[in-house]
This record gives structure tokens, C-alpha cells and sequence, in this order.
């Protein structure tokens, strides 16, 4: 007998394999991929909720715990501020997310997954509302994705196993955001207070030219810690295929490098076949690529005393995440 479906079509529902102690760094990677609008995130225990929301503000997130020992005055004000979007997302037990129906909810994260099927019905049904779409993710680790096929063999729906987001999934899609944002104003016509100066420098440089060096200084405003943020993403948690070593360069699409120049660089300068390449991943201000673990060291030694599109670069191994 074919399963009676028991969520809405309006929600997408998706889930995430991560190892033990890992969810965290998880999470953080899909909400900065995902964007998302008013989110719920569901913990099992009250600790946990107060946990996670510390954790996810440390992280710049505007978060609030919400569990079944607050009082109900403590509860009513961190309900108000997230339907008033003062915080962009919830962090509760099932026991407070009882009869919480808020509209505009647009993700709902299951953090740990539930062990009830009725749970996570409920869970996911705060979202995909009044008409509109929503998206229920799950993180499952090892031995749970058991409980992850009883739960859609009783709901009668797929859910969808996703990839995590790396580091340059991430860059990506920063870069199409600030793009979207920079289309708007060209849009709405707003900056006629710039033309003189773009009248004025054009008579020197090259109007695209001065284009790029005005979307350049914008970039570096809006992302002022990017030289950090760079040396930090040489920790950048990703593994890499069995016998292989996963290398940072400190040097990226800013500068003009594709995977041809990192390819020959290692090809001439290491002596290494293209076929013996792994994955290539280039950010912004980094990049990374996989090669044989036993020539790992053979390959950093070659790549820091050359230079790669006319300037010397620091490789060295991509540390683990912490």
C-alpha cells in the first residue's frame, strides 16, 4: 500500500550527511549559501537551543533561543522581536514551537533530527505557509539516516539528499548577490551624483576600467576583513579524495588566476601530469587543489619559490577546521 503523503508541496525538503561534531560548521555554510528569510532551527534539549543560539550570534547571526523554561513574558518578547524581524531566526524545542504559526517563516532547519515522524511533520509545517514556498532541511549524521528513510516512507515524500556548500560555493554566490545589488542601482538610476567623476576620470582611464576600480573599493568596504578571511579559509574543512593533500594558495580570481594557471604551474614547475591533479576550488583572494599525498610536499616546495601570473604565492597545506 503506497504511503499517503503527509506534507505540503510548497515545501521543499532536503537533507545534509555531516560527520560527528560537525554540524555547526555545517549549518554556518548553508545560511551563508542559502540566505535564507525567518528561520526555525530545531534542537532536542533547552541547553542545546541556548548553545546553538550563542554559538550562531558569535558567528554575527542575529539569533534567539526559545524553550519550554522560559517564562511566558521572556517568551512573548523573543517571539515579537522575530516577527518583527529584530532577530532573523529561531532556535527551539518542539515543546515552545507548539502552536507557533508565523507566515513569513522561510526555512526550517532540523539541527538534530526528530525520532518522532509526528515531530517532524509539525516541524516542517512552520513553513511553506499562507501560499508560499518554503524549504525544511535536515542535518543526519552516520547512523541516523535510518530514522531519515523511516520518516519518508511515513510521510510518502523524497527528501532530497544536498551537497554541503564549500568555500568557493560560498564565494560564488556572494559574488551574485553583490552583482543582483549592483544591477538594482543601475536600475533604479540613483548614483547621477558619480557621473562627474567618472566624466572627469575618463578623460585618463578607460570608463570600464574605472568601473572595475569603483566595484573594487565597494568589495573591499563591504568586505573589509577579506585578507582575514582569506588566510582563515586555508582552514577551510574540506576533504579531500583518498591519497590526495589539499594545498592553499594565497592567491585567487582577484588576481586573475583560472585552474589552467595553477594546473601548469604544477605541471611545469613540480613535474607532475595534469591527470595527476585533484580538485581545483579558486575564491576571491585563495584558491585550493588536491595532488598525490606523497608529492605534497614536492609541490609546495616548487610553487613557493615560483610564481604564478608574474607574482611569487604562499602555498602550504589546507589545515583541518577546528
Amino acid at each position: 500500500i503506497q504511503a499517503k503523503k503527509r506534507t505540503v508541496e510548497t515545501t521543499n525538503q532536503a537533507y545534509y550527511e555531516v560527520g560527528r561534531g560537525q554540524k555547526l560548521d555545517a549549518l554556518a555554510r548553508v545560511l551563508d549559501m542559502e540566505t535564507p528569510g525567518p528561520t526555525i532551527i530545531f534542537c532536542r534539549t533547552r541547553q542545546e537551543t541556548q548553545d546553538l543560539s550563542e554559538a550562531l550570534r558569535l558567528r554575527g547571526y542575529s539569533a534567539d533561543a526559545l524553550h519550554g523554561d522560559m517564562s511566558q513574558s521572556e517568551r512573548e518578547r523573543v517571539l515579537k522581536r522575530f516577527r518583527d524581524d529584530q532577530s532573523d531566526m529561531l532556535v527551539a524545542t518542539d515543546v515552545a514551537a507548539r502552536g507557533l504559526d508565523i507566515d513569513s517563516v522561510t526555512h526550517v532547519i532540523n539541527y538534530d533530527i526528530p525520532w518522532d515522524v509526528e515531530q517532524y511533520i509539525h516541524r516542517i509545517g512552520r513553513t511553506g505557509r499562507a501560499g508560499r514556498s518554503g524549504d525544511a532541511i535536515t542535518f543526519v549524521e552516520g547512523r541516523e539516516r535510518r530514522q531519515l528513510k523511516f520518516i519518508e516512507r511515513s510521510i510518502g515524500a523524497p527528501i532530497k539528499p544536498m551537497r554541503l556548500p564549500t568555500a568557493a560555493d560560498i564565494a560564488a554566490r556572494r559574488r551574485d548577490r553583490f552583482k543582483d545589488a549592483l544591477r538594482e542601482t543601475l536600475e533604479e538610476g540613483t548614483f547621477d551624483g558619480h557621473l562627474a567623476t567618472v566624466e572627469e576620470l575618463s578623460s585618463t582611464f578607460d570608463p570600464s576600467e574605472i568601473a572595475a576600480a569603483a566595484l573594487q573599493l565597494l568589495w573591499q568596504q563591504q568586505h573589509a576583513n577579506a585578507t582575514e578571511i582569506a588566510e582563515e579559509l586555508a582552514a577551510d574543512g574540506e576533504q579531500p579524495e583518498a591519497g590526495m593533500t589539499r594545498l592553499y594558495l594565497a592567491t585567487g580570481r582577484q588576481d586573475g588566476v583560472r585552474p589552467n594557471d595553477i594546473v601548469g604551474a604544477i605541471t611545469h614547475e613540480a613535474g607532475l601530469a595534469g591527470r595527476d591533479i585533484g580538485a581545483i576550488d579558486i575564491l576571491d583572494r585563495s584558491s585550493f587543489v588536491e595532488v598525490p599525498a606523497r608529492l605534497a610536499d614536492d609541490v609546495i616546495y616548487a610553487l613557493n619559490k615560483a610564481k604564478l601570473r608574474g607574482k611569487k604565492i604562499k602555498v602550504q597545506v589546507a589545515r583541518p577546521r577546528d
